[in-house]
């Protein structure tokens, strides 16, 4: 069964490994999952990621290219069809704020740690 689903794709620089998606099924409530960016940017190329997160390209000659992402356990999972070209010029538009491979250098290592430490 397929069903229309709003999606907001969420990305914040002080948070830089992590693409924040919020899906708005049409009469339920509202589910957001953290992913890796780069995760998603691998998936635009080829199959990424396992377990409960998987991301593929459907490269088609008709020139309707998607992204497929499926998140959940294979028994209960979400199949979402993401235009292609879309998901690369917005993933794009993050690397121009935090390039690949500095976002570690954003991150406060000492305000995480006092978090962790606190929160057990």
């Amino acid at each position: 069964m397929s069903t229309p689903v709003d999606a907001t794709f969420c990305y914040d620089v002080d948070d830089p490994f992590v693409v924040r998606a919020e899906f708005r099924p049409m009469h339920d409530s509202s589910v957001t999952w953290d992913l890796g960016r780069d995760l998603l940017d691998s998936g635009t190329k080829d199959t990424a990621g396992a377990g409960e997160v998987r991301v593929w390209p459907l490269l088609a000659d008709r020139g309707d290219n998607s992204v497929f992402l499926r998140i959940g356990p294979p028994r209960a999972s979400a199949l979402f069809e993401i235009d292609l070209s879309g998901l690369r010029a917005w993933l794009r538009r993050t690397y121009l704020h935090v390039p690949r491979g500095s976002e570690a250098d954003r991150i406060d290592w000492g305000a995480l740690a006092r978090r962790l430490l606190t929160d057990s």
